[in-house]
């Protein structure tokens, strides 16, 4: 369980850029990048964002295109979705971020 204030604690919370985290320039998503490396809460707010059923921007230093090509598969059937949320690649996730 996460505590309830960990996003205090995040590098990006009082920010005058706040925008870059959600920016499709390269120079802000890299810029955000490189504060998430620092931040040391980072995996919660990865595991916010996993937990969520939207990503949006950057989370934990995980763009939005990444997350994306981390956690596509075809889908089988109409049902299925499209996005593999299995805890054996939150693993393989989260080891790549530390």
């Amino acid at each position: 369980m996460m505590p309830s204030n960990w996003k205090e604690e995040a590098l990006c919370s009082d920010r005058i850029d706040s925008h870059i985290w959600f920016s499709y320039k390269k120079e802000e998503i890299d810029k955000a990048v490189q504060i998430c490396k620092k931040c040391p809460v980072r995996r919660q707010c990865f595991m916010n964002a996993w937990s969520s059923e939207e990503f949006y921007g950057i989370a934990g230093g995980i763009t939005e295109y990444e997350y994306l090509t981390l956690t596509w598969k075809e889908a089988k059937s109409e049902r299925q979705s499209n996005r593999s949320r299995s805890d054996k690649l939150l693993k393989k996730i989260l080891q790549g971020l530390w």
